[in-house]
């Protein structure tokens, strides 16, 4: 069983861009790692996680913030359809 800890306590382990592409990195990892069966992914600190990548999405009106929002929501998907594309079981152990 492989932990992944998402490691930002000072900051409730808000992800941040670093933390979206390694996200893909290390499960695609995992998804290859053979003598691993099964992942268990928790946040160091008092919190699981915390986001802060779409405040203050730029736009001069709702519009424009709204496209600006769906393109960085797309390009982020990937970071948790990588968990769910995994072959190996993937616990949240959220607190």
């Amino acid at each position: 069983v492989l932990h992944v800890e998402l490691h930002r306590p000072s900051k409730r382990n808000a992800i941040n861009l670093r933390c979206w592409r390694e996200m893909v990195e290390c499960f695609q990892d995992i998804s290859r790692d053979p003598s691993c069966r099964a992942v268990v992914i928790s946040g160091a600190g008092n919190c699981f996680t915390s986001e802060s990548l779409f405040m203050g999405i730029p736009g001069e009106d709702a519009a424009r913030r709204a496209w600006n929002l769906r393109q960085k929501i797309l390009e982020f998907q990937e970071s948790f359809s990588v968990l769910e594309k995994c072959p190996k079981p993937v616990i949240a152990a959220v607190h």
